[in-house]
């Protein structure tokens, strides 16, 4: 029904409401109401970390066959490749980057195993 949070001084409720400790707020009291009936609110569990990567590092898990073939296949992989590198970090966790590994996909560049191994900073067998 509750969770704890990063911060010690909000708990959140099971609706994704967000609860101050506040004894004014009717949402508070119900919730200490509810810890004095003898529940337990579910721990904090930290969000994991995003796995950032050097653009280089990005690019060396793609075979060069692989890359020859993006540049080929479609301009918008040839930008998303460029724009990497000129940012000189990916985030495999992103948006972005999950965008741009469906594209080769899509277009055929990469299969569906690859694209996976891509994501998980796994370079080419």
């Amino acid at each position: 029904m509750y969770r704890l949070t990063a911060n010690p001084n909000v708990v959140q409720r099971a609706d994704g409401a967000w609860i101050p400790a506040d004894p004014r707020n009717r949402d508070w009291r119900a919730y200490q109401a509810w810890i004095e009936a003898g529940n337990t609110p579910e721990p904090y569990e930290a969000p994991a970390a995003p796995r950032v990567i050097s653009g280089t590092d990005f690019l060396a898990l793609w075979a060069p066959a692989e890359i020859e073939a993006a540049f080929a296949a479609d301009a918008r992989l040839m930008a998303g490749a460029l724009k990497v590198a000129a940012q000189g970090r990916a985030n495999l966790d992103s948006a972005e980057c999950a965008a741009l590994l469906a594209l080769a996909e899509a277009k055929g560049v990469l299969t569906a195993a690859r694209r996976a191994r891509i994501a998980s900073g796994q370079p080419p067998a």
